[in-house]
């Protein structure tokens, strides 16, 4: 039986901390929320508690563990770590954090000490796994991990043929609102000027963040806010249905290190246009949309062009078949129950 403890920091709780737990037949879910405190030094108290508490409830529900599974350093590593001295089992390490980038240099630009600690923890997992060729790459150039895999992320989705009576088209596009990463704004730019062309264009924008607000007051600069929608953050179920309702996804980031969001339109059968801005070009080709260079709104605007005449052009089924052979819950399992079964049969290795 498996078993999935995450701890979240939020704003504001009617108590120190709230622990869900939900259990069904193969799988233990452990939530705990807390308060964030404003000294890192109480945050660190707090997590070494919760941390505990949470792999107790794991251990008195179902037993101990016989292998951690870590998602993004540095915090969960400290406390995985811990507990594999302790109880003598291994641990691995999945990496997703595009600031590990060339493109990014949030990794580089942390201080020596830091790096440092980063890299020690790294080195302690019996294996650090990439979502991507190009996310390997830039683990290895900073030091993080020692025996390296790429596994890419699972995708959920399904693939539903629908059909609509208007002649709108729809594009979307799902991100945090973060321009210096995802370049909203160049996205809307090259939209402005789409809209001109083909005024019976949609687009369609999902997600909260720091420059939501000037986004939105760009939208009105521009003057095309009949044209652009913003949904503001959806659950995941929301954003799987909207796939269906689009004919289209734009992804304009500067940095990607998988791309959930492309792999899901390619899951519900919708092709995509996004910047060749990592691990997203390692399975997006002509046969699934088209990519374009990083911050080029010409480029962007010719592809949206080319994307709106030939969208249906694009076979529904054959791309949904294509994501879920790479991204399926069953297609992922599969890859990582090997990685599992390999440590634990060689688990006095490590």
């Amino acid at each position: 039986m498996q078993s999935v403890l995450y701890i979240k920091s939020v704003k504001k709780l009617p108590k120190p901390f709230i622990v869900e737990e939900v259990k069904s037949k193969n799988l233990l879910e452990i939530t705990i929320y807390y308060q964030k405190p404003e000294s890192r030094t109480k945050q660190f108290i707090i997590l070494k508690k919760l941390y505990s508490l949470g792999f107790k409830k794991i251990k008195n529900t179902i037993g101990p563990p016989d292998l951690l599974h870590v998602h993004n350093l540095i915090t969960p590593a400290i406390w995985a770590n811990k507990y594999s001295k302790k109880r003598m089992i291994p641990w691995i390490l999945s990496e997703h954090w595009s600031g590990y980038a060339p493109r990014s240099g949030v990794f580089r630009a942390k201080m020596k000490w830091e790096k440092k600690l980063w890299k020690w923890y790294s080195e302690k997992a019996a294996v650090t796994i990439a979502v991507s060729e190009f996310l390997l790459e830039a683990l290895k150039k900073n030091g993080i991990g020692i025996k390296h895999l790429v596994i890419p992320n699972v995708v959920e989705g399904n693939f539903i043929q629908t059909k609509r009576d208007d002649n709108e088209i729809r594009i979307l596009n799902v991100s945090d609102m973060v321009d210096e990463v995802k370049n909203i704004s160049g996205l809307l730019l090259a939209f402005s000027m789409l809209v001109k062309e083909f005024p019976s264009t949609k687009l369609y924008l999902v997600g909260g963040g720091e420059d939501l607000e000037n986004l939105k007051n760009f939208v009105q600069e521009l003057g095309i806010h009949e044209h652009v929608f913003f949904y503001g953050r959806l659950t995941n179920d929301q954003v799987l249905q909207l796939y269906h309702e689009i004919d289209f996804t734009v992804i304009n980031s500067r940095v990607e290190t998988f791309s959930v969001v492309a792999a899901e339109s390619l899951m519900a059968g919708k092709p995509v246009i996004s910047t060749r801005s990592g691990g997203v070009q390692e399975f997006i080709t002509k046969d699934q949309g088209i990519l374009i260079p990083v911050n080029n709104e010409d480029k962007l605007l010719d592809a949206l062009r080319t994307m709106l005449t030939n969208y249906a052009n694009f076979d529904s089924q054959s791309l949904s078949e294509y994501a879920k052979e790479k991204f399926s819950v069953q297609s992922v399992g599969i890859r990582l129950t090997e990685v599992y079964e390999s440590i634990l049969h060689d688990k006095e290795h490590y």
